[in-house]
């Protein structure tokens, strides 16, 4: 009786600060962007090890890091892994503004989420709304939970590395996760840089009507059943 009273909602964005602008992005250079913290379980290592990688000439492209960090040691890395790495490594910290996240996101070519463990990733719809196409892992919930609330997402999804625990990837595996994630930028970049999915059930607003909806369903079955009672 209790699971029946655990509904799950899912997540929405704002569509008044996510949004398209239909601005024409420039083809050079190409604009990767990552928004999250900057840790371990992100990926933002494995980020950095795959974007050195690519083929491209070391003024085509750019990695726009997002996000604000908590491990000294683990961001020592990152950076490390950044200053060596042959294409220009954008760090903006901890973004105060939403805006200013929409603002990158609609600039950008691509978003890379190469997280070993999420949620439901937020930044991913985000993105989207913003027209900006997404490469993520794909973890467990969160591409059967996009096929279902957002048409035409086109998502690209690549197959994570085992893991020791739930965010902690095998260290052995993650050469070859590198390697598919450098090979899966190339395919999104030579794709289309601008997405148009169907984001109308995953606003706040949607959000918000589908709780009201689960609200009148519950008092609903308590009339129901104090009426059973009541008959009893």
């Amino acid at each position: 009786a209790e699971e029946r009273k655990v509904r799950v909602v899912g997540g929405g964005f704002n569509p008044a600060i996510f949004f398209d602008d239909g601005a024409e992005k420039p083809e050079h250079p190409y604009k990767l962007i990552f928004a999250g913290k900057l840790s371990k379980p992100k990926g933002v290592e494995s980020l950095l090890r795959a974007v050195d990688l690519l083929p491209y000439p070391e003024d085509a492209l750019e990695l726009h890091l997002a996000g604000g960090h908590g491990d000294e040691a683990v961001y020592r890395r990152i950076r490390h892994l950044a200053d060596a790495c042959k294409y220009k490594v954008i760090f903006y910290g901890h973004l105060p503004q939403d805006t200013e996240l929409a603002t990158l996101f609609r600039a950008s070519h691509l978003m890379v989420l190469p997280s070993f463990y999420e949620g439901l990733a937020l930044v991913i719809l985000e993105s989207l709304a913003c027209g900006c196409p997404v490469l993520s892992t794909e973890l467990p919930g969160v591409k059967d939970w996009m096929i279902s609330h957002v048409p035409n997402n086109r998502i690209r999804f690549i197959d994570p590395p085992r893991r020791v625990h739930v965010d902690e990837p095998v260290e052995e595996d993650l050469p070859a996760y590198e390697a598919r994630m450098a090979s899966a930028i190339v395919e999104c970049l030579a794709g289309p840089h601008r997405v148009e999915a169907d984001l109308s059930g995953v606003t706040w607003a949607q959000l918000a009507l589908r709780i009201l909806g689960f609200i009148a369903e519950t008092e609903a079955g308590r009339g129901t059943e104090r009426e059973t009672h009541a008959r009893v």
